[in-house]
């Protein structure tokens, strides 16, 4: 019987509202314990909890491979020593990891400090190199985001895909008409100047509803969307857990990604794609790299240049023209199938088990 080790370093606080990289932890969590019925799994609030659930384990396990999900940026005291202690505790483990982010490589700021943001990409390019050191694979979100990883990671350690997935769940057969945005709505990387622009554009033809859902602190701190929201009645801005967030994706006959203004964003593929894709919306995006690939390559949506007119009238086709939506989505249950989180655990499993 296969024994499996699982270590998540995204602190998590049961009950508060999911990140994406907390959403992608527990699902591949959710995931593992149904593919391996011996598991451990190494999880806590803090890095020291974690590590002291590391200490407790029998150092005379037997694992077949250990994946860990790691924090943005770099892990703290506690998680380090973890990540020093795990080979030598289990001697010839399989190690995987999952990088999720590399913002730090493009220039991106992350504080008003000078010297913080001056150190930040040199402490994150040599611990990069750290965990390449301790992994034999680490696993990036798409092919364009591993051909970056390569500039940082030792040699001796393998690169593979795997992008987030999508959820097994029933979608209720209703007619609605709105358009969902889910995610960040910095100005830089959201795009989301662009969708409003849009949407304004399309109810002055037909009223149609935008449903943006956002993290309430975020919206709090944006005097675009605040004004926005005073202004147009068919904006409907709403804060979610994922356990309700079902609710407003019920009210959405299409979604929109309109991020385009920064090359890093190019190597991204968001659970909010998969999430889409999870509830079988048709996809409206800007030509920005991977995400404008993937909606191509599975015929899931439109692609358009950063225009406002453009994307309204794509908008405007999607919602009149129900067969052509039909056929999309078609094509997003198939999509679905092939990128459950199932099969990014099975694909996990074996490129760890090999």
């Amino acid at each position: 019987m296969s024994k499996v080790l699982y270590i998540i370093m995204n602190d998590i606080h049961p009950g508060e509202n999911h990140s994406g990289p907390t959403v992608r932890s527990l699902e591949i969590l959710k995931e593992m314990n149904l593919l391996h019925s011996n598991l451990d799994v190494i999880r806590g609030k803090s890095p020291r909890e974690r590590l002291e659930k590391f200490k407790a384990l029998d150092s005379n396990n037997r694992y077949d491979f250990c994946y860990i999900e790691l924090k943005v940026g770099v892990t703290r005291y506690y998680d380090t020593m973890l990540l020093l202690s795990l080979k030598r505790k289990f001697k010839n483990l399989k190690i995987g990891m999952y990088y999720r982010d590399m913002y730090w490589g493009y220039g991106i700021q992350v504080s008003k400090g000078y010297l913080k943001n001056l150190l930040v990409p040199i402490a994150n390019k040599y611990h990069l190199k750290f965990l390449s050191n301790i992994a034999d694979v680490m696993f990036g979100q798409s092919k364009s985001f591993c051909e970056e990883m390569k500039k940082f990671v030792s040699g001796d350690c393998e690169l593979k895909i795997i992008s987030p997935g999508c959820e097994n769940i029933n979608v209720p057969k209703e007619n609605p008409s709105g358009v969902i945005y889910v995610g960040e709505i910095d100005e830089v990387f959201s795009g989301v100047e662009l969708l409003i622009e849009s949407m304004f554009l399309v109810n002055q033809i037909k009223h149609v509803p935008l449903y943006l859902v956002c993290r309430k602190h975020e919206y709090d701190q944006s005097l675009l969307l605040q004004k926005a929201n005073e202004k147009y009645e068919w904006l409907n801005i709403e804060h979610h857990t994922k356990e309700t967030i079902g609710s407003v994706y019920s009210k959405a006959s299409l979604a929109i990604i309109p991020r385009y203004k920064n090359d890093y964003t190019k190597l991204c593929l968001p659970i909010k794609l998969f999430e889409y894709i999870t509830y079988e919306l048709p996809i409206i995006a800007v030509r920005h790299g991977e995400v404008s690939n993937f909606i191509e390559d599975h015929n899931i949506g439109y692609v358009t240049p950063p225009d406002a007119n453009e994307i309204s009238e794509n908008v405007l086709k999607l919602i009149e023209e129900s067969m052509l939506n039909q056929k999309m989505i078609e094509n997003l249950k198939s999509a679905k199938r092939k990128n459950s989180w199932n099969q990014r655990v099975h694909q996990i499993t074996k490129v760890l088990s090999s």
